[in-house]
């Protein structure tokens, strides 16, 4: 994972906004923040898997 976010790092452009992306990678939720927040919504068989960038997302709406 570290050197995908050096890639991305100095790959940003104007540099000036670099900072603003480390900010935004530590800001991010982790899976297993996002599989808590989903066990309070009415998502049902809710899952979260890790890519290789991001995490996907995915369940089913619940009836009332």
């Amino acid at each position: 994972m570290f050197m995908l976010k050096w890639f991305m790092y100095t790959m940003t452009k104007p540099q000036e906004i670099r900072p603003v992306f480390i900010n935004s990678i530590k800001a991010a939720y982790t899976a297993n923040e996002i599989q808590d927040i989903l066990q309070r919504t009415q998502i049902g068989n809710a899952t979260v898997a890790k890519k290789v960038i991001g995490l996907k997302i995915s369940g089913t709406k619940m009836n009332k």
